[in-house]
């Protein structure tokens, strides 16, 4: 009887396209919402990473979303301030993508 070796798993080391055509919206005096459009990926998107650079000028991850939905709500913030933000994907072996282009809007 023949012992058959497995094929070794050939590990996902190719990272997401870049999130495009980030806007965003001022909704209220503390809310603005964030759209784009959805990265690709050899395997698949799992997620986003939300980053947000407030009046400190601190670039942060705001949130992350662990699904491929491309919208984001940011609720609480001061009114009349500005805020900026950037996106980034990442997929199921943690492989990220480089940050989308920075994109400001200030609350109503």
């Amino acid at each position: 009887m023949c012992a058959t070796t497995p094929a070794a798993a050939v590990a996902d080391t190719t990272v997401p396209s870049i999130p495009a055509n980030l806007t965003v919206t001022p909704i209220s005096t503390t809310q603005i919402n964030l759209s784009w459009t959805a990265s690709t990926d050899n395997v698949a998107v799992t997620g986003y990473r939300v980053y947000r650079r407030g009046t400190d000028g601190v670039l942060v991850n705001a949130y992350t979303i662990t699904n491929t939905s491309t919208t984001q709500s940011d609720p609480n913030l001061t009114p009349g301030t500005k805020y900026c933000y950037k996106v980034a994907a990442y997929d199921a072996a943690n492989n990220r993508s480089f940050q989308s282009t920075e994109v400001c809007a200030t609350t109503k």
